[in-house]
């Protein structure tokens, strides 16, 4: 039993190095739920490292109650297979911390996102209330179409970013896995032109009075 345990082990070190050796993690994908299922999956395969850690620990303890003649090779054997998984162990740790950063960094990305749709909203709303200000009270809509242009102004810096952002995705994806990506960025810069033809198309048509 001993004997197949020490070759169970070795088959199943030897099986998954190759595993990890071959499937790299695909970090720079745009698609965060692809990214968390991998997330998932290494976390279940460090379990199960975890778990024949543990054998492995076992088996080193059960070979210096094994006798003297060919203990020696034995215990060997067994501490080259405990450094072997602890290497896979590091390996997925590694790939763990890797794919946990990228999470991190889409979900920051994504907060910008929604939060520059909301501040779009919100402006959206007050260029609609400009039409609701009195016609003798043109000073104090221009007033606050000036106010509004600086705000929308100092937003811009924001959606460069998130066009940046966008656009290095852009370049090492297909069209296909980068299209809803491209698809949210379009539909937010088209609103934020709107807003800013909508403020100077009014304030031009007010100075004009």
């Amino acid at each position: 039993d001993y004997d197949k345990n020490i070759q169970y082990l070795e088959n199943w070190i030897i099986k998954n190095e190759l595993i990890i050796g071959q499937n790299s993690v695909n970090l720079t994908t745009p698609n965060v739920d692809k990214l968390e299922k991998e997330l998932i999956k290494l976390k279940q395969f460090s379990n199960e490292i975890s778990e024949q850690q543990a054998k492995s620990i076992t088996l080193s303890q059960n070979a210096d109650s094994i006798a003297p003649k060919g203990a020696n090779n034995i215990k060997d054997q067994v501490q080259t297979l405990k450094g072997r998984v602890s290497g896979l162990a590091e390996s997925v740790r590694a790939k763990i911390n890797d794919v946990s950063n990228v999470i991190l960094s889409r979900h920051d990305f994504q907060s910008k996102v929604a939060n520059y749709s909301h501040w779009l909203e919100g402006m959206s709303a007050n260029v609609a209330q400009l039409d609701e200000i009195p016609a003798d009270k043109v000073d104090l809509t221009l007033e606050k179409i000036y106010s509004l242009l600086q705000e929308y102004s100092e937003k811009q810096p924001m959606l460069q970013n998130i066009y940046e952002e966008v656009k290095e995705v852009s370049l090492q994806y297909n069209a296909q896995e980068s299209e809803p990506l491209n698809a949210e960025y379009s539909s937010i810069s088209q609103v934020n032109q709107e807003i800013e033809h909508k403020l100077k198309t009014k304030m031009t048509s007010l100075q004009s009075w």
